[in-house]
């Protein structure tokens, strides 16, 4: 078993440029590992950059939503234990109250959200969670 903390990703596709940086730094760090995602804008480039990345391609996945929801039914030793988020920056609010709604923790890209009601309403419910938020600079 891995003591490495697995971690699920949001955008990020092949092409992305956030994407390559984000999974270099997953790999260079040695204790995290990345195990599922929805990467992409569409169903297909989602599954074609999972089967990219060489991810078992039940654990790829087509919306963000469907991610949740399958994670979060998985046993807690298989489970992503936390969520990136390199979607285009319109989609880091809905991503991250979802990803709260599910329970899991978040590490998003800047900006967390677009505008002062994103920012208080996604404050409010991480807060009222208790799970770690972070955002990368």
């Amino acid at each position: 078993m891995s003591n490495k903390l697995r971690v699920g990703m949001v955008g990020g596709g092949i092409d992305s440029f956030m994407g390559g940086v984000h999974r270099a730094a997953i790999e260079q760090s040695g204790s995290v590992e990345l195990v599922c995602g929805a990467f992409g804008s569409t169903r297909h480039s989602s599954f074609e950059a999972g089967k990219l990345l060489s991810l078992p391609t039940r654990r790829s996945y087509g919306t963000y939503r469907d991610m949740f929801r399958r994670e979060a039914s998985l046993p807690a030793s298989e489970r992503m234990d936390f969520v990136v988020i390199l979607a285009p920056n319109t989609m880091h609010y809905p991503v991250a109250m979802s990803a709260i709604d599910a329970k899991f923790p978040v590490l998003s890209e800047k900006p967390f959200t677009c505008n002062m009601d994103e920012a208080l309403n996604l404050t409010r419910k991480q807060q009222s969670s208790s799970l770690p938020y972070g955002i990368a600079f």
